[in-house]
């Protein structure tokens, strides 16, 4: 995924495929953070921050590997991730998934501890769920997730 591919939809399955990866092997995730997987995605999230989908993609990523590690959790906060799921989530805050997929990023980043629930809190989590919740009464999926954070 450090390659400059034309089509977006790449990066988007690609962070997807790794994450889901992880899931069914967890001894990966070691692999994939020693190698860069973070700062890989959090490259694509800033270089494509207007893309829904590699939004979408990127925030799934961040969730299932936060989810399962808590020092990769504190890796992603360490490394600005909650800012980066922000600004992802205000570029593309018309389309509900990429606001879904948000807000499972924040939350699935919160529940590893007190402290890193405090840590999204304060670093402004609570307000981009409160957004995603307001300007997507309607959508099921939104509404889960950003009751969540």
């Amino acid at each position: 995924m450090r390659k400059n591919y034309p089509v977006t939809q790449v990066y988007e399955f690609g962070c997807v495929a790794v994450a889901n990866c992880l899931v069914q092997h967890p001894p990966n995730l070691e692999r994939v953070m020693q190698a860069g997987g973070i700062e890989v995605v959090f490259s694509l999230l800033t270089k494509h921050s207007g893309v829904p989908g590699v939004q979408e993609g990127g925030f799934h990523f961040m969730n299932m590997i936060a989810t399962h590690s808590e020092a990769a959790a504190k890796q992603i906060l360490k490394a600005g991730g909650v800012e980066l799921i922000i600004k992802g989530m205000k570029k593309t805050e018309s389309n509900a998934m990429a606001q879904r997929s948000g807000c499972h990023a924040l939350s699935g980043l919160a529940s590893m501890s007190v402290e890193l629930a405090t840590r999204v809190g304060k670093q402004g989590g609570l307000e981009a769920a409160t957004v995603a919740l307001q300007k997507h009464k309607d959508h099921a999926l939104v509404q889960e997730m950003g009751c969540r954070v």
